[in-house]
């Protein structure tokens, strides 16, 4: 595919030297790299896992999904914003738009975080004892409920909270994954997010893997307990007050 321009917004988190010619060489299949797709559904954007140094995904619109080229744009701001208010987010390091001779595609690079989804950790972890397991998600069940109280705390809800979009780290670090869905607070249920992931764990722990019903509803409970003490009223205030400042100091810089 040969690519007339490359437009690049780049962040100062960004650790790739020349950006544009890295796109290019993708685009035109000259990139060196190995390079794999990781897309979920062929409905959604795609998008890739890039094994550069450090490691990065690539989000690039589909065209018959997204004529506009919107969702790669909000992702990323939305990135921009919740990585600055210190949520556990990939590190967005810029957007794109690439003119090529058929047509317009937008995406961005962002870290790519080292780990598993909790849809695999919680279905594949079939040989980790069971004491084990639930010392783990009793861990992660707190980081899910934290990390979405925080993220409705900045006036946002992420639209898509399944098990695929949040991963687990070696070091049992929780991240949220894949905010192409996301939309402000006003504009959707707030509770959404919350009513979502705790029925996607509850399934996994209770019908999957069979644990004892006691057991489910204890790490379900600690999903809401954390939940509910990140979204107290002055834990709200200090949120309110980070999106005041991200109002007057925005950090996205124009496109190149």
């Amino acid at each position: 595919m040969k690519v007339n321009d490359v437009m690049i917004a780049r962040t100062r988190f960004c650790p790739f030297k020349y950006p544009k010619k890295l796109i290019r060489d993708i685009f035109e299949g000259k990139f060196k790299m190995p390079i794999e797709e990781v897309t979920p559904y062929p409905t959604h954007n795609f998008t890739f896992r890039v094994y550069s140094k450090p490691p990065a995904f690539l989000k690039i619109s589909n065209p018959k999904r997204d004529v506009y080229n919107h969702f790669p744009e909000k992702g990323f701001g939305i990135l921009m914003f919740l990585h600055k208010s210190g949520l556990n987010v990939p590190t967005p390091y810029y957007f794109f738009r690439v003119q090529t001779e058929k047509r317009t595609f937008s995406g961005y690079f962002a870290e790519w975080i080292e780990g598993i989804n909790l849809y695999k950790f919680i279905y594949d972890y079939s040989k980790v004892p069971q004491k084990e397991l639930i010392e783990r998600i009793e861990h992660i069940a707190k980081g899910i409920g934290s990390l979405v109280g925080k993220l409705h705390n900045l006036g946002l809800t992420h639209g898509d909270l399944a098990l695929r979009n949040i991963i687990v780290t070696p070091k049992n670090d929780v991240y949220i994954v894949d905010f192409d869905y996301s939309i402000p607070i006003m504009f959707a249920f707030r509770n959404y997010d919350l009513f979502s992931i705790i029925r996607e764990v509850e399934l996994g722990l209770y019908v999957i893997r069979d644990m004892k019903r006691g057991i489910v509803e204890h790490i379900l409970e600690l999903v809401e307990e954390t939940y509910n003490k990140e979204t107290s009223l002055l834990k709200r205030t200090k949120a309110k007050l980070k999106i005041i400042k991200g109002l007057f100091r925005p950090d996205i810089p124009p496109l190149l």
